[in-house]
């Protein structure tokens, strides 16, 4: 797998899950890639704030 293919399964596994296989090879070149293990990290940070951002106050 490849930096470009790890972040469009990043996007995606945030949409959809992922089947076992995808899982796998994201993993792995999660643990391999620190560029994509910090996108991985950030991508997943901005859709919590974002989700926190869009609940409605009590």
């Amino acid at each position: 797998m490849n930096c470009k293919e790890a972040t469009r399964y990043i996007s995606e596994s945030m949409d959809r899950p992922l089947s076992t296989g995808e899982r796998l090879r994201l993993r792995l070149h999660l643990f391999l890639c620190h560029y994509c293990s910090d996108f991985s990290r950030q991508a997943a940070f901005l859709r919590k704030v974002n989700q926190q951002k869009s609940k409605p106050k009590p």
